[in-house]
């Protein structure tokens, strides 16, 4: 059990650290957000409103857009 959580925190850094280097945010909203802006600035509202409400589902929806983009996650 514990590999496994050590595992899930391994991936979690790394992915933070991907949106560091990326995107210069560590927060999943934030990457995604400069993600939006700088591939597909039409979206910019959908994510805005994602940030507003900081719900589980909505960050997971961030983690998504800023890891695929917006109009495949």
């Amino acid at each position: 059990m514990m590999k496994l959580i050590w595992t899930i925190i391994g991936i979690l850094v790394l992915v933070h650290a991907y949106f560091y280097i990326r995107y210069q945010q560590i927060d999943p909203c934030d990457a995604a957000l400069a993600k939006v802006t700088q591939e597909d600035p039409a979206a910019v509202p959908e994510v805005a409103a994602l940030i507003a409400d900081k719900n589980l589902g909505a960050i997971g929806r961030c983690y998504m857009i800023a890891i695929l983009g917006p109009g495949r996650s």
